[in-house]
């Protein structure tokens, strides 16, 4: 029974562990490990027969970092007001406060883990909460699914959720935030009448399935582009993201098979303090991130120590030099080791790092000069005829079995260079991605007027591919059709191209359930196929608009 509140002391907690392997923990006070936006790094861990509990009425507990196996979370006693009803915005913030993440392993006898209450909250002060659900695990979520609450966000119902992880989450209850629901991987399951806030816009894998129970609905934006993209290790979309115009953004999950988020934490010398803002009309009117010099996201998800390491990237720069007194030469991906410092110099670059690979405009006077770089090889591609502000597409990479590192530009209007240069490659050696920075040790981002060496960004990203594996030539143009396409608005795909990036949208409806799945005015496919896979001995009606959907 806790009836204090511990966050004040946090440093006597930090990085500890709480198990509940049987019996219960009652909260009886608010806030006892944190306030909304804390994101302390105490793990509560509940096994099969433990039980985390609030136990006073009108009461809030953010949590963060809790591990369930076949555990439960009960706050009934934390929902008696009138205003908590239902898919109402004027919700007070009770009940817990699922700042994520949820992390659900398999229970030793099969039973499934559970969060029980009225409501509870997502992502205060992270935007999404993460639902990561392993293989063979179940997560019934019995409570209603509200939007969390952060300073930095100007609408704060546009808080939203991801999941990931080979298991299954059951959601029993109406979903009522409004931001976006990335299902990343595995199963999501919508109970009996269980529905999504019609402006919760939906974004699904191609590895996922959705089951949909007797008179659920789905009647949402939905994103399905793309199949192949998805085959990429690492696929960051900002288009996807749906927040309002300059919205701070901290965490962006990976679309890509690494999984994981690309969070502004802080650790690496890269790691910047401070989250970049979205754009909601950014290049060919598509959301992107605008990082302003001291902002970056890094994901340590993707590792990689395989021959090849190939890069796409859209970005454009809206300053270069001098900007608030910093000089040039910034970056706008980085890739390298986790711990650069196995060098005698703790200042080391990510392109003074072997099996590294960045890329950054040259610290000259001209600007369009782009440089790919890692220690064992460098590559200059001259005379890209580049100015500030104008959008482009970078296609870079290292292979370490040709032993070549390359980049190719292109350019609203078509592809401008490609350079190859022989270089003494080895293998990868990649454990640490960034954007918007530059992965650098011991040394900080920034110098100051006049200096050359400044490795912060200032411009915006709207989209990031990463492979490991060697693509065919037919998929690279594929690729690049794809992203002219989408951030251009250039050229069209060919039917083969289309049929290459279908994406299909697998839905499961049991027997004797009725389901309905509507497309709303906003889903897109990027003009490419879109097939729906119904699979279960129930009946699911269609209906909605797609568009730019090549194929249905």
């Amino acid at each position: 029974r806790l009836n204090t509140q511990f966050y004040s002391p946090l440093a006597d907690l930090r990085g500890t562990t709480w198990v509940i392997h049987e019996g219960r923990i009652k909260l009886y006070n608010g806030d006892v490990f944190g306030g909304h936006t804390a994101q302390y790094v105490l793990t509560l861990e509940v096994h099969e027969e433990g039980r985390i509990e609030i136990s006073q009425r009108d009461t809030h507990t953010p949590l963060c970092n809790v591990v369930l196996r076949g555990g439960r979370m009960f706050a009934y006693y934390a929902q008696l007001r009138s205003n908590s009803h239902e898919l109402e915005s004027g919700a007070k913030w009770k009940g817990f406060g699922l700042n994520g993440p949820i992390t659900v392993i398999p229970s030793v006898d099969g039973r499934p883990a559970r969060i029980e209450a009225h409501q509870c909250h997502l992502a205060h002060g992270t935007r999404r909460t993460v639902f990561d659900v392993k293989d063979g695990a179940t997560l019934e979520v019995d409570t209603m699914l509200q939007f969390g609450w952060s300073a930095n966000t100007l609408n704060p119902n546009y808080a939203g959720l991801v999941k990931t992880g080979g298991g299954t989450l059951k959601l029993l209850r109406p979903v009522g935030t409004r931001g976006t629901f990335d299902i990343q991987d595995g199963t999501v399951a919508l109970g009996p009448k269980g529905h999504l806030d019609d402006q919760l816009k939906l974004n699904v894998s191609p590895r996922a399935k959705i089951v949909l129970d007797d008179e659920a609905q789905i009647v949402n934006a939905t994103d399905l582009a793309s199949a192949l993209c998805g085959t990429a290790d690492v696929w960051f979309d900002a288009s996807r993201l749906g927040l309002e115009d300059g919205a701070a953004v901290s965490s962006v999950p990976n679309l890509g098979t690494a999984g994981g988020t690309f969070d502004n934490v802080r650790g690496l010398g890269s790691y910047m303090p401070m989250p970049p803002t979205y754009v909601a009309d950014g290049i060919n009117g598509r959301g992107t991130l605008f990082f302003n010099g001291s902002q970056g996201l890094v994901t340590t998800a993707y590792t990689n120590r395989d021959a090849r390491a190939t890069v796409f990237l859209v970005s454009k720069w809206t300053s270069w030099s001098g900007t608030g007194g910093a000089g040039r030469w910034g970056g706008p991906f980085s890739m390298t080791a986790k711990d650069p410092l196995v060098y005698s110099d703790p200042t080391r670059d990510d392109n003074q790092c072997a099996g590294a690979l960045s890329y950054q405009h040259d610290n000259t006077a001209n600007f369009s000069i782009l440089s790919t770089y890692s220690q064992d090889g460098s590559v200059s591609s001259l005379n890209t005829g580049l100015t500030v502000g104008e959008p482009y597409i970078t296609h870079s990479g290292r292979d370490g079995g040709r032993k070549i590192i390359y980049t190719g530009v292109w350019r609203d209007g078509g592809y401008v260079i490609a350079t190859n240069t022989p270089a003494g490659l080895g293998n990868c050696d990649i454990d640490a991605t960034a954007i918007g920075a530059r992965l650098r040790a011991g040394a900080p981002q920034i110098l100051g007027a006049g200096h050359t060496s400044n490795r912060a960004y200032i411009g915006q990203i709207g989209e990031v591919l990463v492979f490991s594996r060697d693509l065919t030539t037919e998929e690279t143009a594929t690729i690049y059709a794809y992203l002219q396409s989408k951030w251009f608005g250039a050229g069209t795909l060919s039917d083969e191209q289309a049929k290459a990036l279908a994406s299909t949208l697998a839905v499961e409806v049991p027997e004797n359930a009725t389901a309905h799945l509507a497309f709303n005015a906003g889903t897109t496919t990027e003009g490419v196929a879109l097939d729906v896979a119904k699979t279960g001995a129930g009946t699911l009606r269609l209906g909605g608009a797609i568009t730019g959907a090549g194929y249905v």
